[in-house]
């Protein structure tokens, strides 16, 4: 596990870290210069020819850092300095240290440039490395000229591209782009990965995501308590053990709904992955020209047939035998919106006692009536992709887009559920400060059916006895590992839902 911080959260560990604790800026400057040179030694040899761009704040002072340790390293450095600006009281430190070694100094070029044409001849130069050091963390607000033209013109050169701490142009809170932005090779990132490397467009600029340590307070990041966080593969290794001395009943029991006539393959996905996540009976209820299908596919499977012509007094009926013998309740998977599907959906929300995962079908039929979801009684899990999000929200896809996570938070707290809310980096909160940002899986899982095995999965997590926020983060972490194990076999390309189902074995099998 990984936490992750927000603009503000990083600059109050810097500011605690520096004003209250007493270590200088000087020093944490020196130190994150440092960590890059160290990235640097490791991809070119010291015979290359670097090129910083530095602006001139505290992001531009570790730039100018940078390039003296990389002149005593014996690099060749062109350095310019970008605009004319007030520079911060960090940048003109590292600039008169520069400036009392330079006479010392074999294989510095030092350029001003405040204007577009000052870096035209130099971005027709070849450069071994191009280091981003002109915007930092702060950045809120679009990019104008020189900026735009020059980072445009850097973006198109050729030579590893490395950004500090976060590719300028890039939004740290939510990934967006503010106009244009440097597209990284690799973002060496100082103390904790940032919100903005992981939503939006960040992953596309950041390219491969470097945290490095350079003494931040402990004292600071206590105060502070980051609660974001993100998990990788081997966090795995926490899920609850399976144990000897078990039965069937002992890995719970697991209700879904789904499947409108011709919906089979929706029903058996989320079967299927529940299943497959080691629960211990599943039990479907479904049109009764799916039962036969899936039941093929999947014989260990109970089924119920829901026809229809069923009544009000029948759906109540089949929710109370669903509270009797499920552990939680799975809905939506190729539901449908029939005026069947619609009385399964209000009475389940209202009538279930055991937690439910709502998702696909069951979502969109919700959006019209949200009024169901807050007379709940149990705990619900709601998994919408952005477009579902906007028909529960209001909020457009754009503007999920662009503030995914505070959307996500905001929805949990006030309806008080657990939003998975998937997208390529998948938000999963309960509307508290605890909230998990995935990244892992790949563009391979795009493909119909996959979000129908994530509420397998997560159902089979909570049947098992976890709690359900964390029943959800491990369920979407699962769902990606198994994701990208697939690409791994058969290319992002040719990817189906039902390959996931077929890695899940291989994933579940280490943690037995």
């Amino acid at each position: 596990m990984e936490y992750v911080c927000s603009q503000r959260q990083m600059q109050e560990i810097d500011r605690i870290t520096i004003e209250e604790v007493g270590i200088s800026s000087e020093v944490l400057m020196e130190r994150a210069a440092y960590s890059v040179l160290q990235e640097i030694k490791d991809k070119c040899s010291s015979a290359s020819e670097v090129l910083v761009l530095a602006g001139h704040g505290n992001n531009g002072g570790d730039g100018v850092a940078l390039t003296r340790m990389l002149l005593e390293a014996d690099y060749a450095v062109t350095l310019c300095v970008i605009g004319n600006g007030n520079s911060s009281e960090g940048f003109q430190k590292q600039m008169d240290i520069l400036m009392q070694e330079q006479p010392y100094e074999e294989g510095l070029t030092l350029v001003e440039v405040r204007e577009e044409r000052d870096f035209s001849d130099i971005s027709k130069q070849t450069f071994d490395v191009i280091v981003d050091s002109i915007f930092g963390i702060g950045l809120t607000r679009e990019l104008k000229s020189p900026y735009r033209e020059i980072i445009d013109m850097a973006n198109a050169m050729s030579g590893l591209k490395l950004a500090l701490d976060i590719p300028s142009g890039l939004h740290s809170l939510n990934g967006a782009v503010l106009g244009i932005a440097f597209i990284a090779d690799v973002t060496v990132t100082f103390g904790f990965l940032k919100q903005g490397m992981l939503l939006g467009e960040g992953p596309k600029y950041c390219g491969d995501v470097k945290v490095k340590q350079v003494g931040f307070s402990k004292k600071a990041i206590a105060s502070v308590n980051p609660q974001t966080y993100t998990m990788a593969e081997e966090d795995l290794k926490n899920l609850p053990k399976r144990y000897v001395l078990s039965n069937k009943g002992s890995y719970g029991k697991v209700v879904v709904f789904a499947g409108a006539k011709d919906m089979a393959g929706a029903a058996y996905f989320a079967c299927g992955a529940a299943y497959r996540m080691g629960a211990g009976l599943v039990k479907l209820y479904s049109h009764p020209d799916n039962i036969p299908v899936v039941s093929t596919k999947l014989p260990e499977l109970l089924t119920a047939p829901v026809p229809d012509d069923v009544t009000k007094e029948d759906i109540k009926n089949i929710v109370a035998e669903a509270n009797a013998f499920g552990s939680v309740i799975v809905i939506g998977p190729g539901l449908g919106k029939s005026d069947g599907a619609k009385m399964l959906v209000e009475t389940v929300l209202t009538e279930a006692t055991v937690p439910v995962v709502i998702d696909a079908d069951g979502l969109n039929v919700l959006s019209e009536h949200m009024e169901w979801l807050d007379q709940k009684q149990t705990s619900v899990i709601i998994t919408p992709h952005v477009k579902e999000m906007e028909r529960l929200c209001g909020k457009t896809v754009a503007e999920i887009k662009t503030n995914t996570l505070e959307i996500a938070q905001a929805f949990a707290k006030q309806h008080e559920v657990i939003c998975v809310l998937k997208d390529a980096r998948s938000v999963v909160t309960d509307g508290t400060d605890s909230v998990y940002i995935n990244e892992v899986g790949n563009n391979g899982m795009s493909t119909g059916g996959t979000g129908d095995v994530l509420a397998g999965i997560i159902g089979a997590l909570v049947a098992s006895g976890m709690a359900p926020k964390w029943a959800a983060d491990y369920g979407v972490l699962l769902h990606g590992t198994a994701g990208n194990r697939a690409r791994d076999i058969l290319g992002e390309r040719a990817m189906l839902a039902s390959d996931l189902l077929e890695q899940l074995p291989e994933v579940t099998r280490t943690l037995a």
